[in-house]
């Protein structure tokens, strides 16, 4: 997989993107848990991105990429950035939506939020290891930051 991939921001790109992750994954070796927390991570990030953001110029085009290490994958989604900034919301029981970045925080050790000029890119570190479910981000824990700082290239 090239560093970036550009794709048509369009839904169809978020099937494309989850599967292009997950051939990945499992040549890769990474367990099936693991590869299937990634999925609904770039799955998640994508559709925010389609949904909040607006599209790269020129090519009305969205961006994702992942670098695969031994004991995780860093997803990066950039789009043309929004009217809001992403943030993690507590969706009421009823809500149609609002649990994206939830879900994603749940899943990642690790998720940032990097605004530049013209652009918002949602970085999110999936461990190697599927999420156990008594992992939890409780109150007061800061799991999303927002700076201009971005993931090291390990």
């Amino acid at each position: 997989m090239p560093p970036e991939l550009r794709l048509p921001y369009a839904p169809p790109s978020v099937g494309e993107a989850r599967r292009l992750l997950r051939a990945e994954l499992e040549a890769s070796g990474f367990p099936a848990g693991a590869v299937h927390d990634a999925s609904v991570v770039v799955s998640e990030l994508l559709a925010n991105a389609l949904r909040h953001g607006r599209p790269l110029l020129p090519g009305y085009q969205v961006q994702v990429g992942w670098r695969i290490g031994p004991e995780a994958v860093d997803i990066r989604v950039t789009d043309g950035g929004g009217a809001t900034q992403p943030h993690i919301v507590e969706a009421r029981g009823n809500a149609l939506g609002g649990r994206g970045l939830a879900i994603v925080r749940t899943l990642c050790t690790e998720l940032a939020v990097q605004r530049g000029e013209d652009t918002v890119t949602v970085r999110a570190r999936v461990p190697a290891v599927a999420a156990p479910e008594e992992r939890q981000h409780g109150p007061g824990q800061e799991s999303l930051h927002t700076s201009g700082q971005r993931f090291s290239d390990r």
